[in-house]
C-alpha cells in the first residue's frame, strides 16, 4: 500500500499479502495488481445472479447485464429480476375465459 520502492519490504509484498488474505478481502482492496484475478476467481466459482446480489466492492456486483449475458436465465432462481423469463409470466393475469353465446 505504501507505494515506497525504497522500502525492503516493497518487493513482493503484493504477492504475499496475496497469499495471507481471503479471496473477498483482495476484491475489496483497490490497490493491487491481484484484484482482477480475485474478482475472476470469485465469478469463476459463484453462479451470475450471485454476483449481482454481492454487496462487495466489485466491478460486477449488481450488474444484471452481465447475468443477463451469461445466458442462463432460465437456470436463475431470483424472479424479480426483469431479464429472467418467468418474471413476466408471474406478472400477468389469468387470461379470461371466453364468454358462452
Amino acid at each position: 500500500v505504501c507505494g515506497d520502492d525504497a522500502c525492503p519490504y516493497h518487493d513482493g509484498s503484493e504477492h504475499r499479502c496475496w497469499e495471507n488474505h481471503d479471496q473477498a478481502d483482495c476484491i475489496e482492496c483497490g490497490d493491487c495488481s491481484y484484484r482482477d484475478t480475485a474478482i475472476q476467481n470469485c465469478r469463476e466459482e459463484h453462479a451470475p445472479w450471485e454476483c449481482t446480489e454481492c454487496s462487495r466492492g466489485c466491478s460486477y456486483a449488481g450488474d444484471t447485464a452481465e447475468c443477463q449475458a451469461a445466458e442462463r436465465c432460465d437456470d436463475c432462481p431470483l424472479k424479480d429480476c426483469r431479464h429472467n423469463p418467468n418474471h413476466a409470466k408471474e406478472d400477468d393475469e389469468p387470461a379470461a375465459e371466453p364468454q358462452a353465446a
